[in-house]
């Protein structure tokens, strides 16, 4: 299929529900993009320690067990400070949510999520372009 939401990079999906992993991969699939699943965030930081040149982009739920989105998400920027992701939640009112979203790195979803949103979301979040903020002198 090919369309402006349309690629061909490696995202990476973390979510502890199975049946949301596996929705969220064929819809990328449909859209042309390669897609590596995890099913918490700790399974999240080997697989991207492993790929980190291939994944470009984290798809990520905020309630997790193990390590939650907020502590997988610290682990990641240790790994690769640019690192994009975008959180994936129900739980924005939580004081983590909260939280989360005052990072600017981090976009956000939030569930349930048409799934056109979602795609909308991942080519935003791939193509966003971070600017260095330069000291004036």
């Amino acid at each position: 299929m090919t369309s402006v939401f349309s690629g061909d990079e490696t995202i990476l999906v973390v979510d502890d529900e199975e049946k949301i992993r596996i929705s969220i991969r064929e819809v990328l699939k449909h859209h042309g993009y390669k897609v590596m699943l995890a099913a918490d965030g700790a399974e999240a930081v080997k697989i991207y320690k492993k790929n980190k040149e291939k994944i470009k982009l984290v798809i990520m739920d905020l309630m997790m067990p193990v390590l939650n989105g907020k502590e997988a998400t610290e682990k990641l920027k240790e790994i690769n400070p640019e690192v994009k992701i975008i959180l994936s939640s129900g739980y924005l009112g939580t004081e983590m949510g909260v939280e989360m979203l005052a990072d600017e790195s981090v976009k956000y979803v939030e569930k349930p999520f048409h799934l056109q949103e979602l795609i909308y979301a991942v080519r935003a979040g791939l193509d966003a372009v971070k600017i260095k903020k330069t000291n004036p002198k």
